[in-house]
């Protein structure tokens, strides 16, 4: 590349920068050869110094701001992932909730069934007794109106025959005829 320069001190020769070591004073003024602009060499370092400066500190923010990010995402991982944990936890808490509630509720619901068979049971046993009672009754009952009815005349049979339906009937018979 050539550039041309002019040295205001040396009287405006032409030096090209292949050839020779420059050996320059910073005023020296310079001639870009894409715009044609001029300006003095200590401008042109500095610009250059100071666009090299630009680049760097963009290089070095985009950096600051890729490893920010970078943390940025692994924290918020390390949440994501802590909450799915705490989530995990809690749901692991409550199957084993569930589980300890149906088996306090599969063993209430046995000792209910169970308690309810007791119960049933000893009232049939109850009633069976009770009806086994009541049917023997009745007939020593009606055996002893037979008996004595066989004796009497026809009016005291009509009304043992009566009595006798009472206690067939349970409509008819009452707490004095010892039902109930």
């Amino acid at each position: 590349m050539q550039l041309k320069m002019r040295d205001s001190a040396i009287g405006g020769r032409s030096v090209s920068a292949e050839n020779e070591q420059l050996l320059l004073r910073p005023d020296t003024t310079v001639t870009c050869p894409k715009c044609a602009d001029e300006f003095s060499l200590d401008q042109g370092f500095a610009k250059k110094a100071l666009e090299q400066l630009a680049e760097t500190s963009a290089q070095a923010i985009a950096a600051v701001r890729d490893s920010e990010r970078a943390q940025v995402e692994k924290r918020a991982q390390q949440v994501a992932s802590e909450r799915a944990r705490a989530a995990q936890d809690e749901v692991e808490s409550l199957k084993r909730l569930l589980k300890e509630q149906a088996e306090a509720h599969t063993k209430a619901l046995a000792e209910v069934r169970s308690l309810a068979e007791r119960s049933v049971a000893g009232r049939e046993d109850a009633l069976a007794a009770r009806e086994k009672d009541l049917e023997v009754r009745a007939s020593e009952a009606a055996r002893a109106r037979d008996g004595a009815a066989k004796g009497l005349d026809p009016v005291k049979r009509a009304c043992c025959a009566v009595a006798r339906n009472r206690w067939r009937d349970p409509r008819v018979a009452t707490a004095r005829d010892g039902i109930g």
